[in-house]
């Protein structure tokens, strides 16, 4: 991280979504791990992003979720002009296909 970003300016985004019934996970999965993961990393404005399977609750019970992405963000302004770029509208538009709507959730460190 260089020192103009600071985790003062750092943000971190979590998604969480459930693929449509008629998506073959397999087949989100080739996608994020070829296509989204990679390009998504790639902005400037992105220091980290990695997508997880949500395996279970505490206790074994289902989760709610079939996925969350966490993103974290280095830069926020670059990332609000990341957001409208060609490549973000082509992954959210690839995404659309295989998800149900995601909710997104800006955190907050305590």
């Amino acid at each position: 991280m260089s020192p103009a970003r600071t985790e003062a300016t750092m943000r971190r985004m979590l998604v969480f979504f459930s693929l449509k019934p008629e998506t073959d996970p397999k087949a989100y999965e080739e996608w994020a791990r070829t296509v989204d993961i990679p390009q998504v990393n790639a902005f400037d404005s992105v220091a980290s992003f990695t997508v997880h399977r949500c395996a279970s609750t505490v206790g074994d019970k289902p989760s709610p979720h079939d996925y969350v992405e966490i993103l974290d963000v280095s830069d926020p302004q670059a990332f609000d002009k990341d957001l409208v770029s060609d490549t973000m509208k082509a992954l959210a538009k690839d995404f659309a296909q295989y998800a149900e709507p995601p909710a997104f959730v800006w955190t907050e460190p305590l």
